[in-house]
C-alpha cells in the first residue's frame, strides 16, 4: 500500500497527478487500479494514459469488489481516524502509517 498527502484536498486534477507521481516508480507492476466510484477519480483517463494501465470503478455499495482497499483503509484508520484533517499530519507520519 502506498499513501500520499494531497496538498489541495480532493481536487480531481491534483489527485490524478499525485496518483501518477506516487505509482510512477512501480508503473510496470501496475496492471490495473480499482477505485471507488467517486468524483476524486474523475480524471481516471489521465491516470490510465500516464501509467499505461486500466482503471476499474467498483459498483456503489459493493465494498466486496475491492476487499484489499477496504482492508487497507481499516488499517489506516487505526492511526488516522475518520474526519481527521490531513494538513497538520507530517509527511513522516504519513510514511509511518504507510509502513
Amino acid at each position: 500500500m502506498l499513501m500520499a498527502k494531497s496538498p489541495k484536498d480532493k481536487n480531481t486534477k491534483v489527485v490524478a497527478k499525485l496518483v501518477v507521481q506516487t505509482l510512477r516508480t512501480f508503473e510496470c507492476h501496475v496492471l490495473s487500479i480499482t477505485t471507488d466510484n467517486v468524483s476524486e477519480f474523475a480524471e481516471h483517463k489521465y491516470i490510465e494514459k500516464k501509467l499505461h494501465t486500466k482503471i476499474y470503478c467498483a459498483h456503489p455499495y459493493s465494498s466486496w469488489e475491492k476487499g484489499p482497499i477496504e482492508n487497507a483503509n481499516k488499517l489506516i484508520r487505526q492511526h488516522i481516524p475518520k474526519n481527521t484533517y490531513f494538513s497538520p499530519l507530517s509527511d513522516d507520519y504519513i510514511l509511518f502509517v504507510q509502513t
